[in-house]
Parts: C-alpha cells; structure tokens; sequence
C-alpha cells in the first residue's frame, strides 16, 4: 500500500467529511467501485476548521508510516512557485519556513522536533503591503498555540519487525496512546481500507471512516461501525492524528485585503493491520 503522507490524510479527511454519512458513490464506470465514507462524530471541534476550510494552511505535520519509522516532517505553507518571498518570510519560533523546511530535507530535523511538540509556538506571518516608501505599513503577526506531543500508539503495540501488521478483531477495539493532558482538542481516527487483502485478492471497494477521541487519556474503544464494510483478513490502515488549528485573519496583501489562514501543527501514526471478524 502507498504511504499516507499529510496530503493523503487532508484528502482523506475532506473527502470523508464531504460526503453524507454512509454513503455509497461510484468511483469507477466499469466496472462500479464502490466507495464507503463513515462519519461517526456529531458536532464541532477544532479539527471541523481543517476539515471544511478551504483557507490557506501555514505550520507542519509529523507523520509515521508505523511504529518502527522515522517521523516525517512536512512544513505547509504558502506555493513557493507564487510566491516564494512570502514562503521565505513566514517564521516558525522565528525561523523562516524555508529554511527549515531545507533542515527537513536533510533529515536532520531530531533537535528541532522536540521545540516544536508538546509546548506552545509562535507563527508570524509578513504583512505583504510595502507601503509608499517600501517600508511595511504593519508589523508582522503572530500567532502563539499550544501544539500537542507527537502522538504515539502504544497498544497494539509494536517493538519489533515482526509485530508489524497485526492481526486485530473488529469488536472493541481498544486503541491506546501516549496522552497528553494539555490538549483540549482531542483526537481524530480514521480507517482507510482501500479493497486489498491478505490474500492478494482486490475487492473494489474502498471505506474511509472517521471519528473523534475527545479525551485525550490515552485509550479508546473504537465503535465497531468504524469497521464497516471491511470483510476478514483486509489490510487495514488506521491513522490517529493530534495536533491544533487556528485561524488568523490579520496579513495584508498588496491590495489591503485582509487574508485568512489556517495555522496547522500536528502529528499522526499511522497502525497497518490485519482485520479479524471471525473467531
């Protein structure tokens, strides 16, 4: 299966969120696949502004494959190719993106994750109008948020190569993490089952459920509706992902528009399973 990174996930959650709950849409003219979205939460939380806006986003996602990988830092900002000025001026704790996200390319990034989670941060962004004189009319903006520890799974748990992919029953599924007492937002979990199987057969179907943990205490019951549609021996991918979001609404552009952006900083892991439902 091909690696779930930030923008697989911000697919995933918009599509999910998008579609009536349960519904059924055809993906394919031949032959029809069929394409199950499961939304098992009722309400808001921060994470609806992620989900149904389609504002600017600014900040950076850490993203693990599984347990036993390396964190994945992806910086989210402004198209460089538009705009590469502006790209370079938004700062992170005062260090512009770009370079860290040059930092990130490198691989060397260890130091840097451990200002970045579990304490708050501060984003600015550069107000674009140079004014009359090439002198900006405003100062630039910032924003301070708490950003959430680097989420973990730590049951099913994994410490080895051969605990990967794991073999999980469907019914109370108990999902287990490492909490972090300071986040008042709660988390996001989300089913992916794209139509593989163990035994390499391809069922044509795909199912995206999602729901929302909103305590952060480190365990969960999944509803078993998470899992419907999946038959015995799917290759599952369950993602839980934490983080904060906020809008900022203050940067000038050229015209003396004001812009919206949505300052995101978040982690996920992903947990690749192998679903029982008959024992």
């Amino acid at each position: 299966m091909k690696k779930l990174n930030f923008l697989m996930i911000a697919v995933c959650l918009a599509s999910i969120t998008s579609c009536n709950k349960n519904s059924d849409v055809a993906m394919d003219k031949t032959p029809a696949k069929k394409t199950y979205n499961n939304v098992l939460f009722i309400g808001k939380t921060k994470y609806s502004l992620f989900m149904n806006g389609a504002d600017k986003k600014i900040g950076y996602f850490s993203t693990k494959q599984d347990a036993l990988s390396k964190e994945e830092i992806s910086v989210l900002g402004m198209n460089e190719s538009e705009n590469a000025d502006n790209f370079a001026l938004f700062k992170i704790n005062g260090v512009a993106a770009k370079e860290i996200k040059t930092i990130v390319a490198a691989e060397n990034f260890d130091l840097r994750n451990q200002a970045l989670f579990g304490r708050n941060v501060k984003f600015s962004i550069p107000c674009k109008n140079a004014g009359n004189n090439g002198v900006s009319k405003a100062p630039d903006k910032g924003v301070d948020m708490y950003v959430p520890e680097i989420v973990k799974i730590t049951s099913p748990k994994i410490v080895k190569s051969s605990d990967l992919l794991p073999y999980c029953y469907y019914k109370n599924f108990k999902l287990c993490w490492n909490a972090d007492p300071q986040n008042e937002n709660g988390l996001v979990v989300i089913v992916q089952w794209t139509g593989t199987d163990m035994f390499g057969k391809n069922h044509n179907t795909s199912v995206y459920s999602l729901d929302i943990i909103t305590e952060d205490n480190g365990e969960y019951i999944l509803k078993n509706a998470m899992f419907d549609h999946i038959p015995q021996g799917a290759i599952v991918k369950l993602v839980l992902l934490r983080g904060n979001i906020e809008l900022f609404q203050q940067n000038i552009n050229e015209e003396d528009a004001e812009e919206t952006y949505q300052i995101v900083a978040a982690s996920a892991e992903i947990l690749p399973f192998i679903m029982v439902r008959n024992i």
